[in-house]
């Protein structure tokens, strides 16, 4: 049997943890115990430094703390636990990716949406347990990062996409078009937002959800749900417009004809 993670619930609202303990145990009870639930900031630092839990689920707008200020008392632990936000505003997305948080649930938050987040916290401390190689040193500070493996995106999940000091969140169904670089792609978004990242497209490819988007070439992946028009540009070549890009892509003959096979 796998070990259980160890979770601690925080939220000020007392039926909203209700409603995440009761979705926890009548779905994931083999893989998450609840060992404390906590309402504000103090008594939650207090719970994490005693029980040294694996995993917080953790509000963000409460009274008279948020939980952002929860952060640098987590980090006196050794590991710190796992951070994943539950919330029902999506404007502090940024700010929870930035601080490595490994997921972000919106309320109400669905069954499904829950088990994605669970199989990441699973994949994740999987990995985190791995022991180095002798060619490796720890780092203590990448330690608390996520592993670099992209989970598995459904079309209104945040995915955070860095370039260096640039971090943008998006929600997968934003993303237009992937086109590879090397070892780097670089994403297309709505209203004509584009960033370059040091992520393969074979590992974009993997973990944005089929329902949307195929592979059209060895360098191209498309979100076909959000084709707007095709045109003919001449015999050989053909213009594609996306919702929310304003600049076409133009594609082969042999990629528009995989493009419309999906469309």
């Amino acid at each position: 049997m796998s070990h259980r993670l160890r979770a601690i619930l925080v939220d000020d609202e007392r039926l909203a943890r209700q409603r995440l303990a009761e979705m926890l145990s009548e779905s994931h009870a083999q893989d998450v115990e609840i060992v404390a639930e906590a309402e504000a900031v103090p008594q939650a630092a207090n719970l994490c430094r005693e029980l040294r839990p694996d995993v917080v689920f953790l509000d963000v707008q409460m009274f008279p703390e948020n939980g952002f200020s929860l952060l640098p008392h987590l980090q006196e632990i050794n590991p710190p636990p796992s951070i994943i936000f539950v919330t029902a505003f999506d404007t502090y997305a940024v700010n929870a990716f930035e601080v490595n948080a490994l997921d972000y649930l919106l309320k109400p938050i669905k069954a499904e949406r829950l088990q994605t987040s669970i199989r990441r916290l699973q994949s994740y401390h999987k990995q985190s347990q791995t022991p180095p190689t002798t060619a490796q040193t720890p780092d203590p500070v990448q330690e608390r990062v996520p592993p670099h493996n992209l989970p598995k995106y459904e079309p209104e999940d945040f995915v955070a996409l860095k370039d260096g000091r640039t971090l943008l969140i998006v929600k997968t169904h934003e993303i237009r078009v992937v086109q590879a670089q090397g070892s780097y792609s670089m994403i297309l978004i709505t209203d004509d937002r584009k960033i370059m990242v040091k992520t393969s497209i074979s590992k974009w490819q993997e973990a944005l959800p089929p329902s949307l988007f195929h592979k059209i070439s060895r360098s191209l992946l498309v979100n076909t749900q959000a084709v707007a028009s095709v045109q003919v540009h001449h015999r050989d070549q053909v213009q594609v417009l996306f919702q929310g890009l304003s600049t076409p892509l133009i594609l082969s003959r042999l990629e528009s004809q995989r493009l419309r096979t999906h469309s």
